[in-house]
């Protein structure tokens, strides 16, 4: 019954392959994508399925609920190559997210900005703000209701801190920050030891330990 869970089994489409999403092997996500937490915390390893988590909380918050977004990575070449070679495919493999697109409004938005489609994306009823950290004027112009910070070590830390004034005047203020750890006490494990610290646990099969 969970939207996000819904939209993940039977619409969004990875760039690798053709078939929908599942938790086949990575049942921790099923918690992930049915939290909904005011602010999220994800300090993770690589390959877990955040990513694609991301890109589907994306697609729904701007197409389904309305919500600016505003997606920040580390630098722009990295958004770039993530928008070209991930969050297009995954777009252009989906009837559903393609249906959401084609109706997107295009009142609030300049043609020309529109136009640029690897930096803002219409999709459905609202905008969705591709941004890298290293870029001094990404997040100038944005007005948001979500802020993602993906690879939260990695990106210039006065443009985080920039990022969340896009949401200053929503009344969602939500925001999600991800990213592989660096240093203790700083970055992601700075923000994960002051959140609720929820842990996945899983069982060894031969010791029956739990880990």
């Amino acid at each position: 019954s969970d939207p996000l869970i819904q939209i993940a089994l039977t619409s969004h489409r990875p760039s690798r392959g053709d078939a929908c999403l599942n938790f086949d092997g990575r049942p921790w996500l099923v918690d992930i994508y049915r939290c909904k937490a005011q602010e999220m915390t994800v300090r993770k390893c690589v390959q877990v399925g955040i990513s694609e988590y991301l890109f589907v909380r994306t697609f729904h918050s701007a197409g389904n609920l309305g919500l600016g977004v505003l997606y920040m990575l580390p630098t722009l070449d990295l958004r770039n190559r993530v928008v070209k070679a991930r969050v297009n495919p995954a777009i252009q493999k989906s009837p559903y997210y393609k249906h959401i697109q084609r109706n997107a409004t295009v009142d609030a938005m300049s043609r020309a900005k529109v136009a640029d489609a690897t930096e803002v994306k219409l999709f459905g009823k609202a905008p969705i703000y591709f941004v890298g950290s290293n870029s001094p004027s990404g997040v100038v112009a944005c007005a948001v209701d979500l802020v993602i910070i993906d690879e939260v070590d990695k990106c210039a830390q006065e443009r985080v801190a920039l990022a969340f004034d896009r949401y200053s005047a929503s009344t969602h203020k939500l925001s999600c920050k991800v990213g592989n750890p660096s240093f203790p006490d700083r970055g992601i494990s700075a923000a994960f030891d002051v959140s609720d610290q929820r842990h996945w646990l899983i069982r060894c099969g031969g010791c029956n330990k739990w880990q």
